[in-house]
């Protein structure tokens, strides 16, 4: 299935093995939604460690996880499994509004780190995208998809 192959794809060389003209329309959106899963987490994916948690060659189940260099952010193949239904929703205010009213950092002054880039901003939300709006210590406004946020209480 397109579901199987991109997952394998997502934690190896993210090459299909298949012939894309043979897929239906649905699976075509699969596959668009997969490579831009992989571009928004290729940092993670194609730079972490690669950890074998269940063989395939040892029982009818496999799982793997990556874990970036720092020990601070992982994939998990069953995570990805989960969020990837989220991920391509088709209605996202099924879990959007849920992740809004639970954030902890709405309106907090919080850290940012972006690669070796470290400053300090308040959040302001997030969006439809779940990208937190956050607002630097000099006016500009920001949207984050990605980096580290540090909240001190």
């Amino acid at each position: 299935s397109v579901k199987t192959r991109s997952e394998v794809a997502l934690f190896g060389t993210f090459g299909f093995e298949l012939d894309l003209n043979s897929l239906s329309a649905e699976e075509i959106e699969q596959v668009c939604a997969y490579t831009q899963f992989m571009k928004d987490y290729r940092e993670l994916i194609q730079f972490g460690t690669f950890y074998r948690l269940a063989s395939p060659f040892a029982g009818n189940e496999s799982g793997w996880m990556v874990v970036s260099e720092d020990k601070k952010n992982a994939l998990k193949k069953e995570v990805v499994d989960a969020f990837f239904e989220l991920y391509t929703s088709e209605d996202p205010a099924c879990f959007i509004n849920e992740y809004k009213e639970r954030s902890f950092v709405t309106g907090k002054i919080i850290t940012v780190t972006e690669g070796n880039k470290i400053y300090k901003a308040k959040a302001l939300g997030t969006d439809d995208k779940c990208r937190l709006l956050v607002e630097k210590e000099n006016g500009e406004r920001k949207l984050l998809f990605s980096g580290e946020v540090s909240v001190f209480i």
